[in-house]
């Protein structure tokens, strides 16, 4: 579904009439879908870390906690539980730290078999302990590129610019969630309509990647070893 046909679904739903184009559309009425539209897929993208949103990415290191640079442009976050791999070290890199278990890490004596850390500080990734000039890292964060406009190749950004965008978002989520909105900004009854809106996307949360995995070696310091063996999957 492109934004046209999804705007043109809500404006079915609510009882308004279907607009022919949205973008640059001077009527008021399809600015408000317009704009709606826009709310409603910023804050969706926010509400899971939805597969389709996942990027991997790989850096090369500089000497020193600090890694300037290495995050992608993209980039909305790198959430709790999420391992970056340490390639030259074959570790994973284990984060985010809160600032108390930043602080007790970093005060850790590097030693052969210590793990790796990490904390985003300011814009940058800090790793610790620091690693050497040109070593290899890789992960996966979560883009804030939830559009996909359409060309030869396809580009991505965060915002609506044209009828013809699509989304790597559940469209159906967009629509349901744009005609609660729609009814909110009207001053109408719209509990029922957000209600059904919340069921949909805490089921399509629980769907998004399949099974969780629940690594049975936790310490304070999250995992102390990389032992698959202990690692059971929830059915």
């Amino acid at each position: 579904m492109t934004l046209l046909s999804i705007v043109q679904d809500v404006a079915l739903e609510v009882g308004v009439p279907a607009p022919t184009a949205v973008v640059g559309s001077l009527d008021l009425q399809t600015r408000q879908l317009q704009r709606i539209a826009q709310k409603e897929a910023t804050a969706l993208a926010q509400r899971s870390n939805w597969t389709r949103l996942i990027v991997p990415f790989e850096f090369t290191t500089v000497a020193g906690m600090p890694q300037p640079g290495a995050l992608p442009a993209e980039m909305n976050r790198l959430s709790a539980g999420r391992v970056i791999w340490w390639v030259d070290m074959f570790r994973p890199i284990l984060g985010p730290l809160t600032p108390e278990e930043w602080a007790a890490a970093i005060s850790r004596p590097v030693s052969p078999g210590l793990w790796g850390y990490w904390r985003i500080i300011g814009e940058d990734l800090n790793i610790y302990p620091a690693p050497a000039d040109g070593q290899t890292v890789r992960g996966e964060c979560i883009s804030s590129n939830w559009c996909i406009h359409a060309g030869t190749p396809e580009t991505y950004g965060d915002r609506w610019t044209a009828d013809t965008d699509t989304t790597r978002l559940d469209e159906e989520l967009i629509t349901l969630g744009m005609i609660w909105r729609w009814r909110q900004t009207k001053g109408l009854d719209y509990a029922e309509d957000m209600a059904t809106y919340e069921r949909q996307v805490e089921q399509a949360a629980a769907r998004n990647g399949g099974m969780k995995d629940i690594n049975m070696s936790a310490t304070r310091y999250r995992w102390p070893g990389f032992n698959w063996s202990q690692t059971i999957n929830v059915v």
